[in-house]
């Protein structure tokens, strides 16, 4: 009996056991099955996991971090009373009955703390070094993976990711392809992250963009690598929806890859296009133009003023046209909402005339940068000699989307100067650990304040440090700005500048008596007056444009019948102005007969014809008043 009392107590405790640890086992289960699942909890768990590795590898002594710190927040109250002075001096610049006394004082404040700035700046950059001294990068080589890794999850954060990761088995893929792919994560990095930090609709983006089987080789063709710079430039930049001009509308990212990998193989886009980086790139595809708008631009310019496309002064290249077409008038707007072709055609001041530099740069496939100050709008742009400040603006007081111009323009300098590898050793390696271990959200850092020197960031601003140091280093061997290699095709920019460059005479005056008619070349003149230009012609042959005032003088052949001609020109114009274009016979204003110009959109097109007596020996003139806009003429018809 003694026996059996036993095994039943025993067994009895055993149930009992089994009984208390089965809620546990239970929640650890469910746990499990969560972390599975990218639960809050287990993004949070590889974040902690990380910033653990990094503080145990990190060393610094505390003196040279609390004087770095406090460097960094002389430099932040500095910047902090700037940036209100400046505000208060534009609302006087704007009041107008502020008195010049308070506007000359508030300009001898705002000058004293920008002033004074990068004094504190360079007082934090000498505490900076003696930190960087001590760093050892090589400790943090064996986790790098993993810190790239916990700088996406900190800047998208565990809660964002784990919501996306919620809508099924297919966001769980992409996340698990985003974070089992450091190369991936290191790239996008280095090419600035994603916009608002939305990185896994970013992933999404850019699979969609490739394909699923992106990563199969046997899929890839000769565009491939071409194509998945566009593909992540576009991911990165318009995850969040960027909206078009004049609607609320927002540029869809997939269509907006389909177009520029189309544009590329078809040799729509500048040379320098394929050999941009992906940050570059992005400067591109962000373009607030509709893509149907952007494919006009790019035939407008090469049938209207294809000569753009090849000017010597790079910083010309294309935008010549503001100065010739757009204008800085007062604009005429024809519907709603106003378009790019309506800006051509209307012009504007001087911020509309920026809008158009903009968009016709980034429809061929060149980098640019907006830049506003007070309320006027500029633009910067990527030329073969380094990037030029356009309409205005100035590095040193221009802002865009909350970045200041100086910094946008030492983040390209830098980038320019170190390769990718350091430019990530140097740069993003001291940013990712930022996110990872600085206090605070990344994403909650305000716009205007991502590149300011602040105490409580205090990886923030050694990367802000290193940036400068980037920027300031003289490197052994220059890199230019020059964007050249092996090209996939042939653009239509070459082709044209070949033409350019052979300049073939166009087709001599053709007389046919027997039907009476005479075609005359625009280029095959007698003489010219004004602001006309004889170029190549992408159509083939010569074409004349009439920039502004300007007259085109014929002389007729001396067997040409004579009889009253029915004369049509085939012109192109980008312009609804209604100016005409006057015919006159033999320089007599009393015979002049207007000919109305159709607005073509610049695209070539006849005129609808006019009349005039003519006999062998006369000549006829066509002529355009001062400051009319620009028409271009190719051929004319008398029958």
């Amino acid at each position: 009996m003694g026996e059996k009392k036993k095994k039943e107590k025993k067994e009895k405790k055993e149930k009992k056991e089994k009984k208390e640890k089965a809620p546990a086992e239970e929640k650890k289960e469910k746990k499990e099955k969560k972390v599975e699942e990218f639960s809050v909890e287990y993004f949070e768990a590889i974040l902690n996991d990380v910033k653990g590795k990094c503080e145990k590898k990190i060393k610094m002594k505390t003196k040279d971090k609390e004087a770095f710190q406090q460097a960094c927040d002389s430099a932040y109250q500095n910047w902090t009373n700037k940036m209100e002075n400046e505000k208060y001096l534009d609302e006087l610049m704007e009041n107008k009955g502020a008195s010049k006394d308070e506007i000359a004082e508030a300009q001898k404040f705002a000058e004293e703390s920008t002033k004074a700035q990068p004094k504190y700046e360079k007082h934090a950059m000498r505490q900076a070094l003696k930190i960087f001294e001590n760093l050892d990068g090589d400790k943090m080589s064996d986790i790098e993976d993993k810190l790239v890794k916990g700088a996406i999850i900190a800047q998208a954060t565990p809660g964002v990711l784990a919501k996306f990761a919620e809508d099924g088995y297919k966001n769980q893929n992409l996340l698990k392809r985003l974070f089992n792919d450091p190369a991936l994560m290191k790239e996008m990095l280095r090419n600035g992250g994603a916009a608002q930090y939305e990185y896994a609709e970013a992933m999404r983006i850019y699979v969609e963009c490739l394909g699923d089987d992106y990563d199969d080789e046997d899929e890839q063709d000769k565009f491939f690598p071409v194509n998945k710079k566009i593909a992540l430039a576009c991911a990165l930049e318009l995850c969040t929806g960027v909206r078009h001009f004049d609607v609320a509308e927002t540029i869809d990212p997939v269509a907006r890859y389909k177009h520029f990998e189309e544009a590329h193989r078809n040799g729509e886009l500048d040379p320098a296009f394929p050999h941009f980086s992906v940050w570059e790139l992005r400067q591109v595809v962000n373009c607030d133009a509709p893509n149907d708008q952007m494919e006009w631009c790019r035939n407008m310019v090469m049938l209207y003023c294809p000569h753009v496309t090849c000017l010597t002064d790079p910083k010309m290249t294309y935008t010549y046209m503001l100065q010739t077409d757009v204008r800085q008038r007062a604009p005429k707007w024809t519907g709603s909402p106003r378009t790019y072709p309506m800006v051509l055609s209307g012009g504007g001041n001087e911020s509309v005339n920026s809008w158009f530099g903009r968009f016709v740069l980034q429809s061929f496939g060149l980098p640019v940068w907006g830049t506003k100050y007070r309320r006027k709008e500029g633009f910067t742009r990527w030329t073969s000699a380094g990037w030029e400040a356009m309409n205005g603006a100035d590095w040193d007081t221009a802002t865009w989307n909350g970045k200041a111009g100086k910094d946008f323009k030492m983040e390209l300098e830098a980038r320019n100067k170190a390769p990718p590898s350091e430019y990530f050793s140097k740069l993003v390696y001291l940013q990712c650990l930022a996110d990872v271990i600085d206090p605070g959200d990344t994403m909650h850092i305000p716009k205007e304040e991502r590149d300011v020197l602040h105490p409580e960031r205090f990886w923030r601003s050694m990367s802000i440090v290193s940036l400068e140091l980037l920027f300031q280093t003289e490197v052994e061997k220059a890199r230019t700005f020059e964007r050249t290699g092996e090209s996939l095709v042939e653009t239509k920019v070459e082709k044209y500048l070949k033409m350019y460059e052979d300049d073939a005479p166009d087709k001599d005056t053709k007389v046919d008596t027997d039907e009476g008619k005479i075609t005359l070349y625009a280029s095959k003149h007698n003489n010219i007056e004004g602001n006309i230009l004889t170029v190549a012609s992408f159509k083939g042959g010569q074409q004349c444009n009439i920039i502004a005032d300007g007259m085109l003088d014929f002389d007729l052949p001396d067997d040409t019948p004579a009889k009253t001609y029915k004369i049509v020109v085939e012109v192109n114009t980008v312009s609804n102005n209604k100016t005409p274009l006057t015919l006159m016979k033999n320089h007599k204003e009393d015979s002049s007969v207007p000919i109305t110009l159709p607005y073509t959109m610049g695209m070539w097109k006849k005129t609808e014809p006019v009349e005039l007596e003519l006999k062998p020996g006369d000549s006829i003139q066509f002529s355009r008043p001062r400051n009319a806009l620009g028409v271009a003429l190719k051929k004319i018809t008398l029958s």
